[in-house]
């Protein structure tokens, strides 16, 4: 994913979400709440992280548009809004809970032995005419 304010010099900085918060209280606007921190790279390798703030959002408007991201390239490829978000976590949440209540179906039984078969009984001698 491309990095937002990437600099780079002795050093790579730059800036992302470490942590996203959806307060969806009942009877509230839900708000959703973006930690962010700055991430430095040195030269040889090592990483150092540190908290620059938050950027808050009260959904008040589900038909608010904004753009989407191309999460590798950072390019726009099209447009959301916070109704299709609602029904996108709406739908992550009934996916989990569905999977965590459901009990795993009980194994298949194994496959059931075939019979033995009997022996061949060579024919029984005829006497000579």
């Amino acid at each position: 994913m491309p990095n937002y304010k990437e600099q780079v010099g002795n050093a790579t900085t730059w800036q992302r979400a470490k942590e996203i918060n959806i307060n969806n209280q009942f009877g509230k606007y839900p708000t959703a709440t973006f930690y962010e921190e700055q991430v430095t790279r040195l030269a040889d390798g090592s990483l150092f992280t540190r908290g620059v703030g938050a950027v808050v959002k009260e959904i008040t408007d589900v038909s608010e548009t904004f753009p989407l991201y191309h999460p590798d390239t950072n390019q726009v490829i099209g447009q959301g809004n916070f109704g299709e978000l609602a029904v996108l976590m709406h739908s992550v949440y009934m996916h989990l809970v569905t999977l965590r209540d459901t009990p795993p179906a009980p194994p298949a039984p194994a496959p059931a032995e075939p019979p033995a078969e009997a022996p061949i009984e060579p024919p029984a001698e005829q006497p000579a005419p």
